[in-house]
């Protein structure tokens, strides 16, 4: 590891430690428990008749090596307290993607489907 990857190995540490959210993540019936860093989102889309309207997504940015099932999957769930998010694509954006050129973080795009 070179001296510049490690001086990033550490900020992203910070990041996560400082930024990051515990939450439950979901599959089916199965769970696992790990720290994701959550980003809110406002976006524009168009009904049928064409009416714009505003939808807020959460988007969550995940280390894969913390992911409990591998790879994300359209319709995981991730549960924050009381609040429960389902991986959706939006419009022609995927429901994941990987966060970096080095594939070790992913980026989920959810809708809340219940809680507060």
């Amino acid at each position: 590891m070179s001296a510049m990857d490690a001086i990033f190995a550490k900020a992203n540490g910070i990041f996560y430690s400082l930024g990051g959210r515990e939450i439950t993540y979901r599959r089916g019936s199965e769970t696992g428990t790990l720290t994701a860093i959550p980003n809110d989102e406002e976006r524009m889309t168009y009904a049928d008749n064409g009416m714009a309207m505003r939808i807020w997504l959460r988007v969550w940015l995940i280390k894969v090596a913390d992911l409990p099932f591998g790879l994300p999957q359209r319709g995981d769930e991730i549960l924050q307290g009381a609040e429960v998010f389902e991986a959706l694509p939006h419009e022609d954006e995927p429901a994941w993607r990987y966060a970096d050129d080095t594939r070790t973080e992913v980026r989920i795009l959810t809708k809340q489907i219940s809680g507060s």
